[in-house]
């Protein structure tokens, strides 16, 4: 899933969410049946509101939010959480599940995203690393094809959305260099070799659903 955060701010994501909730909601209350295309994109906007709201562009100097989550949103978040916890899968995750085996976990895909910035700052010379690609195939135990590959893939992660309340660019560089092992280590227990740790266990095939 590629995300532009340069092109979305918490504002436009609250008022898509707000917009696709009102559907969802609408639909219930009619009591027709919600596509599962109207459940993702409630879900979608949902995320969005939380990756936005940690954008540097939503926070002030004194490191106050510009833009605060609406508590119809943290206490829906709540309510799943709870279900979950109590052992029961929100109907609504069951309508946008996929055959075939889960993509990457967010875990591992942020642990990818600070070598696609790593390679980003490189290139662009903020950091000093001539052979950026090798260095990360080596530390994350990948193939520099599997790196050119994160490039293209998870194009849309930018130095800026680690560390934000880095002083400037130039120390937010410097975190990003410090972080790039412990992400790899991360990564080498999270991704889906077969030596790998897993400390979830390995991925489950998804089983079967509407699409």
């Amino acid at each position: 899933m590629n995300i532009d955060f340069d092109s979305i701010e918490i504002t436009e994501a609250l008022e898509k969410y707000f917009n696709a909730a009102r559907c969802f909601n609408a639909l219930i209350a009619q009591q027709c049946q919600v596509a599962d295309n109207v459940v993702r994109e409630c879900a979608y906007w949902a995320m969005m509101v939380l990756y936005t709201y940690r954008l540097p562009s939503n926070w002030t100097h004194e490191k106050q939010p510009r833009v605060p989550i609406p508590v119809e949103l943290t206490d829906d978040i709540a309510r799943n959480i709870q279900m979950v916890l109590v052992g029961h899968i929100p109907q609504w995750m069951l309508h946008i599940q996929k055959p075939g085996a889960p993509p990457a976990h967010p875990r591992m895909i942020e642990d990818i995203g600070v070598a696609v910035a790593y390679k980003k700052l490189a290139g662009g010379g903020q950091i000093k690393d001539r052979q950026s690609t090798k260095n990360i195939s080596d530390l994350y135990g990948v193939s520099r094809k599997a790196v050119q590959k994160w490039l293209k893939e998870y194009s849309y992660i930018e130095p800026s959305y680690f560390f934000q309340n880095a002083e400037n660019d130039e120390t937010r560089a410097n975190l990003i260099a410090d972080e790039l092992p412990r992400a790899a280590e991360r990564y080498r227990q999270w991704g889906r070799g077969p030596s790998n740790q897993r400390p979830f266990g390995k991925a489950q095939r998804r089983p079967h659903a509407n699409s």
